[in-house]
């Protein structure tokens, strides 16, 4: 599908999910073709959007992209992520900077808190190295904190991270990390389901938060308050079908409470890199 036609698309207002998903079968069954298909006339579906209203913002939105050397994926497209397109109403489109990797190959999530110890963050940066360096990709919302210290590990080992995020692909936020967006970018990819140029709001990132559990097998909580957006992770990722990991912390502190509350759930414990691995298939199951 054309940048033009996709974005078309994603401003035209009162779309619900039934129709995204027969516009899936209509598009996926003929690419780019706007029969009938699904009982959904697509073409006035197409129709909903005003191009006198919406002109400009379509063109803004596609010179966006052009600058941000990103494209639009829509999950009838093969290189939607096949793990996003199995959960409950995926999102529609993805805006992707980089590449993603093979539909075949392994993703764990490491999420935690924004304010980390010093010891969480080193987990967490080695973590993700040595899983990056066994060939399974890191996925993390390109937060402060630990998501930050994720992406880093992954990167040290010379592999390719996925940050998903909450605003545009071409916003940079934090700010601090745009150096690191670029590195993620060259050699993974940046993911979101937010138009170009959107800024940070708070209520973007819970639903943010479904992505990055919904593209990965697994997701391993690194430090995480008890009511944190690391924890919202982890409930997309059980209502998911994906497995939740969660490393033990000292009692008392509070960016324990949110793992040691996991556990208590019946998460599975992560002490090193070999209790993922298990939780992946590939060695001795745990509890």
């Amino acid at each position: 599908m054309d940048a033009r036609r996709g974005i078309e698309l994603l401003l035209t207002p009162g779309i619900t999910p039934d129709e995204w998903d027969r516009l899936e079968l209509a598009f996926g069954a003929t690419p780019g073709d706007d029969a009938t298909a699904g009982g959904i006339d697509v073409t006035r579906v197409l129709g909903r959007l005003h191009l006198g209203l919406f002109g400009d913002e379509i063109a803004r939105q596609l010179a966006a992209v052009e600058r941000a050397n990103a494209r639009i994926i829509f999950r009838w497209e093969p290189d939607y992520p096949r793990a996003l397109r199995a959960v409950s109403v995926p999102p529609p489109a993805l805006f992707l900077r980089g590449h993603l990797p093979s539909h075949d190959e392994p993703m764990v999530a490491i999420v935690g808190t924004r304010k980390p110890s010093a010891g969480g963050s080193a987990f967490a940066h080695q973590l993700a190295k040595t899983l990056s360096l066994l060939g399974v990709t890191v996925v993390s919302g390109m937060a402060r904190g630990i998501d930050t210290a994720a992406h880093l590990g992954a990167l040290s080992a010379g592999a390719a991270t996925i940050a998903v995020v909450g605003t545009g692909v071409d916003v940079v936020y934090p700010p601090e990390n745009r150096a690191l967006m670029a590195r993620i970018a060259e050699s993974g990819a940046v993911v979101s389901e937010q138009l170009c140029g959107m800024k940070p709001y708070a209520g973007v990132f819970p639903r943010r938060n479904r992505i990055i559990s919904g593209m990965s097998d697994a997701v391993v909580v690194v430090e995480a308050r008890a009511r944190s957006g690391s924890l919202v992770t982890a409930r997309h990722a059980a209502n998911q079908g994906r497995d939740v990991l969660a490393v033990p912390g000292a009692v008392g502190a509070p960016t324990s409470e949110g793992p040691n509350q996991l556990l208590r759930e019946g998460a599975w414990p992560v002490l090193d890199v070999s209790d993922v691995l298990a939780a992946l298939g590939f060695g001795p199951a745990t509890p």
